[in-house]
C-alpha cells in the first residue's frame, strides 16, 4: 500500500543470510514436491494463495474489490479450462470473483506454471474483509465460512478432475 514494511533498511548480509536460508531452500522443496507430484499423478495443481487488502490507498475501484482474484498470467500459467472451473465453482459460492486484475500471479505462478507439461499454477487472492477485522487483524465472522468454502472448493476442484488423474 506504499509503505514500508521495515523501520530501516536491511543491511545486505541479512539480505544474502535470508535468501540463504529461506529463499533457496523454499523453492528447492517446491520444486521437489512439483516433480514428485507429476511422477505420482501425470498432473499437478499449484494453488498460490495471498490476502489482499480491501482496499488501497490511491486505487479507486468502482465498487471496491471483488472478494477473491483469480490470477493465471492471462492463460499461461494455468490452462483456460482448470481456470473457468475455478472461477465457476467459486462464483458459485457466492463470491464476487475477479480475473487477472490487478493481480494476474506473481513469481510462483510465473516461475511453475506450465500448462503444456501438466503443471496448472493458480494464483488466488483473497479480500481479508472476508474473513478477518483488518485493524486489530482479529478473525471476523466470516471466517469460519471462508475455511469452509475454501475446504469445499479444493475438494470439488480435485475430485471433478479425478478424470485427469487417471490418464
Amino acid at each position: 500500500a506504499g509503505q514500508e514494511i521495515y523501520k530501516d533498511k536491511l543491511a545486505v548480509g541479512e539480505i544474502h543470510k535470508r535468501i540463504q536460508a529461506c529463499y533457496f531452500p523454499y523453492h528447492q522443496a517446491l520444486r521437489h514436491l512439483i516433480d514428485e507430484g507429476l511422477k505420482r499423478f501425470g498432473v499437478l495443481y499449484l494453488v498460490d494463495c495471498h490476502s489482499m487488502p480491501s482496499s488501497l490507498r490511491g486505487q479507486g475501484l468502482k465498487g471496491g474489490r471483488p472478494d477473491i482474484i483469480l490470477g493465471n498470467r492471462y492463460g499461461t500459467s494455468c490452462d483456460s479450462n482448470h481456470f473457468a472451473r475455478a472461477h465457476r465453482c467459486l462464483t458459485a459460492f457466492g463470491y464476487d470473483v475477479g480475473q487477472n486484475a490487478p493481480y494476474a500471479g506473481g513469481f510462483i505462478t510465473a516461475h511453475y506454471g506450465n500448462p503444456e507439461k501438466n503443471v496448472h499454477s493458480l494464483q488466488i487472492e483473497i479480500n481479508r474483509n472476508l474473513y478477518m477485522n483488518q485493524q486489530s487483524v482479529a478473525p471476523s465472522e466470516g471466517f469460519e465460512t471462508l475455511q469452509k468454502n475454501i475446504g469445499y472448493f479444493i475438494a470439488e476442484f480435485t475430485r471433478s478432475d479425478s478424470s485427469l488423474l487417471s490418464a
